[in-house]
């Protein structure tokens, strides 16, 4: 009998809100949320009833059967020659690394019969925490990306790889002039070893880096000198400033690194250390934003403007002669600042000297970074929250060097080593056209993509994963990255080739990789190799500190050749939070993955402020104009769809979706990068808009002064801020820390618990769950920054498929984890929060009792599970989730392909080869009419049970403590902000947090007792601040209920 649960009304007007359309309330939105779970149409156009339609169905399945009844036949295949210590059904773990643009990412890879399936942090590196991003989860779909180039070309012809090996051997034997390098950046030692050879033999050599996105390395070396980086210390700093500058987000190169140093610093409970403080300063929402205790909305063009006004007021609290000498040169602009903001936001700075921290965004102007440097040393900061150590890597030349030199005709042979200039190089530079003007140009990438299209040479370049290397992280810390799997289709390392213009005519990248080693270790020896490949580091190379010395004539330098900044509405461009630069655009999982701001699948869009939208005649929600997707007879009207507006700089005119986005900036419009390809692959054609052609090498970060105008069309988006909508419930909380220290309990009295109602009773009693063992977790939403990284772990380890954008819009997305963002306040600048909603494992779960056929069961662990054999797909169980957490397959979106889904047997059926490597053997890969959801990562689950069971012998197995392990969403996590274990164990960690003070479970008035205990996010203001008293209250002045 289905249960009637007595939810309580939505609000006319909600306190927090997910969209325009919830917090207004429109017809529209309600419409939508009531075909949150549209049946179809009874009756399609042809007058034909569903039960007119079985019953034809059935007579074509019983005239098909005439042909014959059997499966089809498989072949298994054994082993030829078996994989090195390989045990059916068990992982090895390999320490290894991914390459990143501030240096790499310590990994341990789970493999299983020789092909690598996860990914996880590498806990005992010194720069990692053990944790990950979403970009790293996501890689090992890169891995086996049936889309991947497969042969050497040359000329568009396919050739031998045999001929470009004497292509190379040619050229290292004659040696000819011209020659030239353009490589992404990356701290590898080897490369760099091997790059100095090569400088010896080809003298005159060109080596280029360039990156998109690039960072701050040379407004360091301006301002410090050659040789050194910055490491800011997160836990040393009580008051943090970022002016544009996202540090804690997954798109940061730096993200899960600074994590172990930050995030124990927000706990409101953690002894001994007082909870830091965190200013934002951003044209548009970040997930730093959204953890900001204060944030100001300020264009990125003005961000300059506004340090200059914080550093006048620093000098005017510290007296400091040389921050004064700087600003003495950089120049002023006439804007509007909240005064008395930027004033109490530099008293707290200098009220805490050497124990704060300004951060400024890499693509700032490079007189805006001196001014920021300048800053941090009036603060007495460098030396205490920020250090400097010794960079040993050599300078390379900057693009706009290679440029110049191709313009002359001084470059004959170009190797293009990764990325894709002709796609992300500036505009300014016509990248693809100069390309074209170079005799040979070799280009070595994954993917055949639009430099390829201009290179005399494609050769097909080898994932991380299959090939040797080294790198130093972001510390200097000396790295080894070891292939799990031999190139799937030929792939060639960076490494190899460089060794084979060096002379060397079978290089081997292990030989490579040792004499680095070798070098750095001071000798090669059997333990210590194996130590070094065993850990994935070598301990002890971290690169030395340094003093640092802040050169102001540097900064004046800097700051008297600064450009003013022009008026008028200006273009930012953002790294996306699902492609990077463009480099993950063939990565399904991290396209399906919606961005924490926007919540947009599948498309990058023009971020608007509402009254920058307003008077531009942008509609902030187009639920009047709804697409409907005509699928089979079958009206389904869901999500919305986007004006397209014109933006125009100079002579070059851009078009972009544009939503109006809670928090932004007035006359701004921010715009992703890495979007709106053409010709490259049937996943990404057209996919979102380019924004490059309006980026310039002098203005990498924004533009200033262009038109918008509308072009009268429409574009339809898939967006999941309205999917699974939860219609006003109560299940975010937070407060701030003056509250909590005065009442430690506040969150128990919050929204609809038992402060407000009677106690609730069930007629349904559960069996008495008595084993041991009982699961359960906790989620801090003081740590959850809602970077996406859980999610996209959770689909890497429990084979969760893609479903494409069309079935996205239909509400039919797949992920078992999904991250709910939430506003409150003021829509031209409210609070953003994140929340991670799973399934809950409710002990008195409303699921269980409307199956009919017993699919979704509990355990005697506490687990609601599935039993994918028994389900028969009445989703009866999805409709009863008041979390709305479930899952239903469709369509066999793992064999068919996903632009025909809807063609039923005429479409081709089965999964390509190299995807099904990607395949987590440990779970069931599910078909169509089941339903799925989290199981709390039960395979992990039973393998820690079976090794404790090993373990105990002939001894009760519960006498032997259980192995430790962690579900995939929490090992993950950058932030610690998922803990899972036993919370019948009081000294298990989750036991802990599940009875913090800020624990709460969500819905707690149905008594479906959750095993998923929430941790109230809290703020930590400044009372002087003019925004304090709205800091904290998403959940109202009193907290009731929303």
């Amino acid at each position: 009998m289905k249960r009637k649960l007595p939810h309580p009304p939505r609000e006319s007007r909600p306190a927090l809100w997910r969209s325009f359309a919830e917090l207004e309330n429109t017809p529209e939105f309600e419409h939508v949320v009531e075909r949150e779970f549209p049946g179809g149409a009874e009756r399609n156009s042809s007058g034909l009833t569903k039960r007119d339609f079985v019953k034809l169905m059935g007579a074509s399945v019983a005239l098909t059967a005439l042909t014959g009844c059997r499966r089809p036949e498989a072949q298994l295949v054994p082993f030829t020659k078996g994989v090195e210590w390989s045990v059916p059904g068990k992982f090895l773990y390999y320490a290894t690394a991914m390459p990143i643009r501030g240096g790499a990412m310590p990994l341990v890879a789970s493999t299983v019969d020789g092909r690598p399936t996860k990914l996880e942090g590498n806990p005992l590196h010194p720069a990692s925490n053990g944790a990950t991003d979403a970009f790293a989860q996501a890689s090992v779909l890169d891995l086996y990306d049936p889309h991947r180039s497969r042969t050497v070309k040359r000329g568009g012809r396919e050739v031998l790889a045999g001929e470009f090996e004497a292509y190379l051997a040619q050229l290292s034997e004659k040696r000819p002039e011209g020659l030239a390098f353009l490589v992404e950046r990356k701290n590898s030692p080897s490369r760099d070893r091997l790059r100095g050879e090569l400088e010896q033999r080809f003298p005159g050599l060109i080596w280029s880096e360039y990156e998109p996105l690039g960072d701050d390395r040379e407004v360091v070396a301006a301002a410090f000198g050659a040789g050194v980086r910055l490491v800011p210390k997160f836990e040393r700093a009580d008051v943090i400033l970022a002016l544009d500058s996202d540090f804690l987000s997954s798109a940061s190169e730096y993200g899960p690194a600074y994590a172990a140093g930050f995030y124990p610093r927000r706990n409101p409970d953690q002894p001994g250390a007082p909870m830091n403080r965190l200013y934002v300063v951003e044209n548009h929402y970040t997930c730093t934003g959204g953890m900001a205790d204060h944030r100001y909305r300020c264009k990125a063009s003005l961000i300059g403007e506004f340090a200059r006004r914080l550093a006048t007021r620093i000098v005017d609290l510290t007296n400091h002669s040389g921050l004064a000498t700087v600003l003495g040169a950089v120049p002023q602009n006439g804007a509007n600042f909240d005064e008395k903001w930027i004033a109490e936001c530099a008293a707290d700075l200098a009220r805490n000297p050497g124990r704060s921290m300004v951060l400024v965004g890499g693509q700032q102007p490079a007189w805006v970074q001196a001014l920021v440097f300048g800053i941090n040393e009036a603060l007495g900061n460098h030396g205490m929250t920020i250090l400097g150590v010794a960079d040993d890597a050599p300078s390379a030349a900057p693009l706009s060097r290679l440029v110049d030199a191709i313009r002359v005709g001084g470059v004959k042979t170009l190797f293009v080593l990764g990325g894709n200039p002709a796609y992300n190089a500036p505009a300014n530079f016509a990248m693809r056209d100069l390309l074209a003007r170079v005799p040979e140009v070799v280009r070595v990438g994954m993917f055949e993509d639009e430099t390829s299209a201009v290179s005399e040479w494609h050769v097909p370049a080898a994932h991380y994963l299959e090939a040797w290397g080294d790198v130093r992280t972001f510390d200097g810390t000396y790295t080894a990255i070891q292939p799990m799997i031999l190139p799937l289709w030929g792939g060639v390392s960076e490494l190899e080739i460089l060794a084979r213009l060096g002379g060397n005519a079978q290089p081997s990248g292990l030989d490579l990789v040792q004499q680095t080693y070798g070098l750095l270790a001071g000798a090669v020896s059997l333990e210590g190799w194996n130590e070094f490949l065993r850990n994935g580091f070598l301990p002890g190379s971290q690169w030395a500190g340094k003093d640092l010395a802040f050169r102001a004539t540097e900064a004046v330098r800097l700051a008297e050749a600064a450009s003013p900044v022009e008026e008028g509405v200006e273009l930012v461009f953002l790294q996306s939070s699902s492609v990077d630069d463009g480099r993950y655009a063939n990565n399904s999982w991290l396209q399906e993955t919606p961005d924490f701001e926007t919540k947009v699948t599948w498309d990058n869009v023009a971020l608007i402020s509402p009254a920058t939208a307003a008077r531009l005649g942008i509609r902030a929600n187009n639920f009047g104009l709804l697409q409907k997707v005509t699928a089979l007879n079958h009206e389904v009207d869901f999500d919305m769809v986007a004006d397209v507006i014109t933006l125009k700089a100079g002579d070059v005119s851009i078009e972009a979706a544009a939503i109006v986005a809670p928090g932004h900036a007035d006359d701004s419009i921010s715009l992703a990068l890495g979007y709106g390809r053409k010709g490259v692959s049937a996943l990404f054609d057209n996919v979102g808009f380019d924004a490059y052609p309006l980026r310039t090498s002098d203005g990498p970060r924004f533009r200033s002064a262009i038109s918008v105008s509308g072009s009268g069309r429409s574009y339809p988006l898939a967006r999941t801020q309205e999917h699974k909508s939860m219609e006003g419930r109560d299940l975010f909380r937070e407060g701030t820390r003056e509250r909590y220290k005065k009442d430690p309990t506040f969150v128990q009295s919050m929204g609809l618990v038992d402060a407000h109602n009677p106690p609730t009773t069930s007629l349904y009693e559960h069996p008495q769950l008595t084993a041991p063992d009982q699961w359960g977790m906790a989620i801090d939403l003081n740590a959850c920054i809602g970077c996406s990284a859980c999610a996209v772990a959770c689909q890497a380890e429990n084979n969760v498929p893609v479903v494409g954008k069309a079935e996205v819009r239909r509400n039919r997305d797949m992920a078992w984890m999904r991250i709910d963002r939430y506003f409150a306040g003021n829509p031209e600048n409210p609070e953003m929060l994140a929340q991670a909603m799973l399934c809950q494992h409710c002990e008195n779960a409303p699921c269980e009792s409307v199956c009919p056929v017993n699919a979704t069961v509990h355990s005697e662990e506490g687990l609601n599970l599935m039993a994918y054999n028994r389900c028969i797909g009445t989703r009866y169980c999805a409709n009863n989730c008041p979390w709305k957490v479930r899952r239903f397959n469709y369509f066999d979106y793992n064999q068919r392909p996903l632009e025909e889904l809807y063609w039923g047997p005429l479409a081709p059926k089965g999964m390509a080869d190299s995807l099904k490597m990607a395949k987590n053997p440990n779970v069931t890969v599910r078909m169509r009419g089941v339903m799925e959801k989290c199981t709390f990562c039960i395979q992990r689950i039973e393998e820690a049970k079976i090794s404790r069971m090993v373990q105990a012998g002939p001894r009760n197995k519960y006498e032997v403590p259980i192995p430790k392990f962690q579900t995939a969403c929490q090992q993950a996590c950058p932030s610690d902000a998922i803990v899972f274990g036993n919370i019948a164990d009081p000294k298990d960690r989750v036991t802990r947090l599940r009875q913090s003070n800020r624990g709460y479970v969500t819905l707690k008035y149905l008594n479906t007792q959750p095993r998923v205990t929430y941790l109230a996010r809290i703020k930590n203001p400044n009372p002087a601040m003019p925004d304090a008293t709205s800091v904290g209250m998403a959940n109202g002045p009193e907290g009731g209920p929303h």
